[in-house]
């Protein structure tokens, strides 16, 4: 099995996981799906985890205790996850205010501790933000226009701030602590997050690569972690992870260990909701010419690429990996009736026609405790450093010594105001309507 690690490029490298904002440290368990097979205009590839708004979200340092019920993210298998298509940044309809008032790039902003941080710093942090965002957007079949923009960048602001200010804090207690990271540390953390992900160097660079990202921005967010695990070394007094703790917690959670039957199945979609009979017929005719080119012994995954009106899988082909339960009933049958390296006739679904070619059968499986043993015991580890990381760095930020702009502390004590009075807005009543069906989203590649 090929296991995914939570510091891994939660935005979307390897397709499945948190970033290094909120990064989850959380114990090992095999891969999962979630619904969709992906055809729908709410259906986006996971290259935002969590919708557009979380996609490139700054990178805040400050890992996330996570309770030992939660279903782990952090070895996910390799495959594909879809989510709906609702990022916040495209269904506002009135962005915030926005000040249109130049500010001076060289203007300190906020100094903590002495160390001061200026608008450009900031400011590039956040085009780097909503650089990403728009990129992931267009790819998905989204528009990011310059309003769209400014409120990502408005929305980024925080984060930002957060994450500079987690940087700075971090930055001192190395020194105090007299420890170092040096370049060793972290490319040492980066191949072993590469061997526990079964990715090469080479598809690591390709993901990051649609991202807008490289190696290079990787390895500097994955040092600030090799920071606070450091900490962790020099500050707690948490004992090591054994083996035994590892077995008891294999022993407590045999569901986080268990894999049903699966099968890895590409398909091409041409979209028919909301077509006229005629519409619906010139749809027909164009996935009955793609099947035939692909019953000739074209490439499906090519023929994919070009063809298929599902965002979610064009870029992997069309490839999805799933148990039985987690796609629409139509699409879900035709699959698991295939002998691997067949191709269906036609598959009418609720999103339209689909073609789909088997790649293979993956059989039910319970993971044995010592095929997991390393990978549980680190993230158990991981887990015990999120949670001290959470109080340390809340400690030492109650005693930091934080001043603000006049500007900037005027803006976060609006946008604070803001929010109070949002939650005590009570909520509307809603008009009964029709039910809809809710499209299945299938794990992503």
């Amino acid at each position: 099995m090929k296991f995914f690690v939570s510091l891994l490029l939660g935005v979307s490298l390897l397709s499945s996981g948190l970033f290094i904002s909120g990064c989850k440290a959380t114990p090992a368990k095999p891969a999962e799906t979630k619904k969709e097979v992906a055809p729908a205009k709410e259906a986006v590839n996971e290259a935002v985890k969590e919708a557009v708004k979380e996609a490139a979200a700054a990178e805040t340092v400050k890992p996330v205790e996570v309770k030992k019920e939660t279903v782990t993210e952090s070895v996910k298998e390799v495959k594909a996850e879809g989510v709906k298509k609702t990022p916040a940044a495209a269904k506002e309809t009135t962005p915030p205010a926005v000040s249109e008032v130049a500010v001076d790039p060289e203007k300190v902003i906020v100094t903590i501790n002495g160390v001061a941080i200026q608008e450009k710093r900031i400011a590039a942090e956040c085009d780097k933000i909503v650089e990403a965002q728009a990129a992931q957007m267009t790819a998905m079949g989204w528009q990011a226009d310059e309003t769209s923009k400014k409120m990502m960048r408005e929305q980024s602001r925080d984060k930002v701030l957060d994450m500079l200010t987690e940087k700075t804090l971090i930055a001192e207690q190395l020194k105090t602590n007299k420890l170092e990271v040096a370049d060793a540390d972290v490319d040492a953390r980066f191949l072993d997050i590469l061997k526990d992900a079964g990715k090469t160097l080479e598809q690591v660079e390709e993901e990051l690569k649609q991202q807008n990202r490289s190696v290079k921005e990787f390895k500097e967010q994955l040092y600030w972690h090799v920071a606070i695990e450091k900490l962790f070394t020099a500050n707690s007094k948490e004992k090591e992870v054994t083996e035994t703790d590892a077995k008891q917690f294999y022993d407590a959670n045999p569901q986080y260990f268990q894999q049903p039957e699966q099968v890895r199945a590409s398909h091409i979609l041409i979209k028919t909701e909301g077509m006229d009979d005629a519409a619906k017929a010139e749809a027909k005719k164009k996935i009955e010419d793609i099947l035939k080119k692909a019953r000739d012994g074209e490439d499906f995954a090519a023929l994919a690429k070009t063809y298929t009106e599902d965002p979610g899988s064009k870029n992997t082909g069309g490839e999805y990996t799933f148990p039985k339960g987690k796609m629409v009933p139509e699409f879900e049958a035709a699959a698991f009736a295939l002998e691997p390296g067949k191709i269906s006739d036609v598959v009418e679904t609720q999103f339209g026609y689909h073609i789909i070619k088997l790649s293979e059968k993956i059989p039910a499986k319970t993971w044995g405790f010592d095929e997991i043993k390393t990978r549980l015991i680190a993230d158990l580890k991981r887990q015990k450093v999120g949670q001290f990381w959470q109080q340390f760095s809340g400690n030492i930020r109650k005693n930091a010594k934080i001043e603000w702009s006049p500007e900037e502390k005027a803006r976060r004590e609006q946008k604070q105001k803001e929010r109070k009075e949002q939650m005590a807005i009570p909520p509307q009543p809603q008009q009964p309507s029709e039910p809809q069906p809710v499209p299945p989203q299938p794990e992503q590649k």
